[in-house]
């Protein structure tokens, strides 16, 4: 900052109008006297509103009779700015004579701008710059000559190869090999983990009825039985084989129920004859047709029937994991079986949100823009229950796509707890308002597709609108975060509010089936 001579005056121009600019005023006051060695503006403040006015500091270097002409020309001169607001102007002398005007533009400019060019580093970067450009250009016989010539000492100690060095690369060699393996491994176990279902569920079982010698061959059977499935399981299985391998099962299938029918009837037939033993009177009320037809004798020259072989022993009972894969298999292979929707529950999926609170003076509360309006909703997880606390929205016109399948809907979430997939879709034809009506009672909404995921609670935070019920005037931007609002309406001349808002959700049918 300069300092100011003890002879210099500073002459003020007031009371400017607050549109005007410096260009403006010098334009009107030109030319100025030789006297004036500065001038600076002083833009109007239009905080002040109607008393907002501009001035102007002129620095005069003496006390001079053009001082007092210019005082006497502009004291009540009237100014007119670009706009057409005038004023008369007011000259008279600053009141602190001390202080010199401001230099604003080295004020505001940085001490760092140029500042590179007295760096040392910066210096000796460009003085590296030189040298190279100063090299000569070497030609081809010199390059040759340079190769052929024997490295130095230097060099040939940086390419030494010490024990040291080479057990630190033999180290790290060894890591990485072994990062490589265990990488491959990982890679074989997610693909063995990943193999299709059907190649072991269409895998031929071990035969049931085989003889068992001792306990040792069970163990060798069972282990040649295990290596021959992994090894059948490692080769990818041809569509004959496949064929093959379904209609073994189906005959081993129809065996099973022929020997489950006939165990059935063998274990009734023995419990109807114990019966009979224990109840005689029973036993001829209700004589047996088939003994007697057994017991009669053929005539002669005729042979006996045969004796009806002993049924077969039972297959022991199957195990949960063969119960389970045949009825997969049923399911897969039954072309009647009904498709199940990916997110299809037992309950109803739809939930409507409804809404009771207090309304005075308006009607019809709903959102502003239904397109556009988030609603804030808490979720909670139907697979797992997982319900966490943070508030999230959803939009109508915001549309994501389901992993998966070919729907969409307005959210899409992976529950971070049992890792299922689940949507909500707003309904957009289902839209209703809040009327008074029925005030203080619970009204419908909105209606939302839930599709393994429920909202448990509502946050009205967004702008909703109402209309007057006197009048008809629309409120707009309602905010309804503090869950009550209160206005007036001017028409009317009455105060309007809401009061005592809540919000539940309840489980609605199908509106597209009504």
């Amino acid at each position: 900052m300069s300092t100011e001579k003890s002879d210099e005056v500073k002459v003020m121009l007031r009371r400017l109008p607050k549109y005007m600019t410096e260009k403006e005023v010098m334009e009107q006051i030109s030319p100025l006297p030789e006297e004036v060695v500065g001038t600076y503006f002083y833009p109007a403040n239009f905080a002040f509103d109607h008393a907002s006015y501009a001035s102007l500091t002129l620095v005069f270097s003496e006390y001079s009779d053009s001082l007092i002409d210019f005082e006497r020309r502009f004291d009540g001169y009237i100014f007119v700015d670009s706009r057409g607001n005038d004023s008369s102007a007011v000259v008279e002398a600053a009141v602190n004579q001390n202080f010199s005007k401001c230099d604003r533009g080295r004020m505001t400019e940085d001490t760092r701008v140029g500042a590179i060019l007295n760096d040392k580093y910066f210096l000796e970067f460009c003085e590296k710059l030189n040298l190279e450009k100063a090299v000569p250009i070497m030609t081809l016989e010199q390059q040759i000559r340079k190769l052929n010539q024997p490295e130095d000492a230097r060099t040939q100690i940086d390419r030494l190869e010490t024990p040291l060095v080479k057990y630190f690369i033999d180290k790290e060699y060894r890591r990485r090999s072994d990062y490589d393996v265990r990488r491959a491994k990982r890679e074989l176990k997610k693909a063995e983990k990943h193999k299709n279902v059907m190649e072991f569920l269409m895998k031929p079982p071990a035969a049931s009825g085989a003889p068992t010698t001792s306990s040792g061959g069970s163990r060798r059977l069972q282990k040649a039985s295990e290596d021959g499935g992994e090894k059948a399981t490692n080769r990818v299985m041809t569509e004959k084989e496949k064929e093959k391998l379904e209609k073994i099962e189906a005959r081993r299938k129809e065996r099973n129920a022929i020997r489950k029918q006939k165990f059935l009837e063998e274990k009734k037939r023995k419990l109807d004859e114990a019966e009979g033993i224990q109840n005689p009177q029973k036993q001829l009320q209700k004589p047996p047709v088939e003994k007697i037809q057994k017991a009669s004798r053929p005539p002669r020259g005729e042979k006996p029937p045969k004796k009806s072989m002993k049924p077969p022993r039972p297959s022991p009972a199957k195990t949960v994991g063969e119960q389970q894969g045949e009825d997969w298999i049923k399911k897969l292979t039954d072309p009647k079986a009904p498709i199940k929707k990916k997110h299809d529950v037992g309950v109803e999926p739809f939930l409507a949100l409804e809404l009771k609170c207090q309304l005075k003076g308006v009607t019809e509360l709903r959102p502003d823009d239904t397109e556009t309006f988030h609603w804030h909703l808490k979720l909670k997880c139907t697979n797992c229950g997982e319900a966490p606390d943070h508030w999230q929205y959803v939009v109508l016109n915001e549309m994501l796509d389901v992993p998966g399948s070919r729907g969409e809907a307005n959210l899409v979430e992976k529950c971070k707890l049992c890792g299922r997939v689940n949507t909500l879709t707003i309904l957009p034809d289902h839209f209703k308002s809040y009327n008074v009506d029925k005030n203080e009672q619970w009204q419908q909404i909105a209606v939302f597709d839930c599709r393994g995921i429920e909202p448990f609670d509502f946050n009205p935070n967004g702008d909703w609108i109402a209309n007057s019920i006197e009048t008809g005037k629309p409120f707009r931007e309602i905010d309804l975060s503090e869950k009550e609002w209160v206005d007036f309406d001017d028409k009317a001349m009455e105060a309007v509010e809401i009061s005592d808002f809540d919000a539940q959700f309840t489980t609605v049918r199908d509106p597209k089936k009504r």
